[in-house]
């Protein structure tokens, strides 16, 4: 990719013939390039599980179900500890199963 004054792309943006400016610059353009990447595989990924299954991939929530369940200033609910499911007293690993 060349740039102005038909340069090529800063590849050590070290290096002191480089200006900071144009240092910079690569950096922003290349980083927004790796961003653009992971929200088109990501997107791609979620459009190709909903086709195959039907439903949203685990973890993701409906969004049109968050808009109206909640107002824009919500936060999310605090769940508090699950309650024990088993006895407080010890078992002796002879007695488990039984």
């Amino acid at each position: 990719m060349a740039g102005r004054d038909g340069q090529e792309a800063a590849d050590d943006g070290r290096h002191p013939e480089v200006s900071t400016r144009e240092a910079v610059a690569w950096a922003v353009v290349g980083g927004a390039m790796v961003e653009l990447v992971k929200v088109a595989t990501r997107r791609g990924a979620a459009t190709y599980w909903v086709k195959s299954t039907g439903q949203l991939p685990p973890g993701m929530k409906p969004l049109a179900d968050a808009k109206s369940k909640a107002p824009d200033n919500a936060k999310e609910p605090v769940l508090a500890e699950p309650a024990p499911t088993s006895s407080p007293r010890k078992v002796s690993r002879r007695n488990r199963g039984r």
